[in-house]
């Protein structure tokens, strides 16, 4: 990292840490009476902000971006298990406490990001750490979520039943086709512009970073 880089990067981080501030704190303006409903749109609005002026793949401000996105995919994924291991619909996640969670999540985020302000921002070789392990817990969440979707479809072709959109028995979002990571996409909704497209560390793509957030 050269001398400038690392003004821009002193520059930058604040300015993520912002409107994840006002983000976290803004949780209760997201619309979704459902606890799944809530979480996708949350993904939604902060892929958003973060495709609309993404930092570079190497500044820290690019660990506040993915690691707060990562965030609220696990609140997603938590969500989404929980209507298939609970049975009890009173035990489930209920959109105050889907919330909860990502708010929890999210200001740890900020306070190990605020301390940087006073301590130093994280060297390259952290930032890449960082990145790393978001990919890691992204690849987690696929397998997770694939082997869930795929149970599903088994146990619909067994009872011969037709899954029907906004059956409060299975764990789809509005958009009426679940959580599903397709060749390495999150596919959300089922909607083809993804919230989430994985690259891999072995992948010559590395100008993408190795956690990309866009739209097509």
């Amino acid at each position: 990292m050269t001398v400038e880089e690392g003004q821009d990067d002193v520059q930058r981080v604040p300015k993520w840490i912002s409107p994840l501030d006002a983000f976290a704190s803004a949780l209760d303006d997201i619309e979704g009476a459902q606890a799944i409903d809530f979480c996708e749109n949350s993904c939604e609005a902060w892929q958003n902000i973060l495709t609309s002026d993404p930092p570079p793949k190497t500044s820290p401000a690019m660990v506040i971006a993915l690691d707060s996105l990562n965030a609220l995919l696990t609140t997603m994924t938590a969500v989404t298990m929980d209507w298939a291991d609970t049975p009890d619909v009173r035990d489930r996640f209920t959109r105050e406490s889907a919330q909860q969670r990502a708010k929890d999540t999210l200001y740890a985020i900020l306070r190990d990001c605020k301390r940087w302000l006073s301590e130093g921002l994280p060297s390259d070789a952290v930032v890449q750490q960082r990145i790393s392990a978001v990919i890691e817990e992204v690849k987690q969440a696929m397998e997770l979520i694939e082997k869930r979707n795929a149970e599903f479809d088994e146990q619909d072709a067994e009872s011969g039943r037709r899954p029907v959109r906004g059956d409060p028995g299975l764990p789809r979002p509005k958009h009426g086709c679940g959580h599903h990571f397709h060749e390495g996409v999150f596919v959300h909704g089922g909607r083809e512009p993804a919230l989430w497209r994985c690259v891999r560390p072995d992948s010559a793509d590395v100008g993408q970073g190795v956690v990309a957030a866009h739209l097509r």
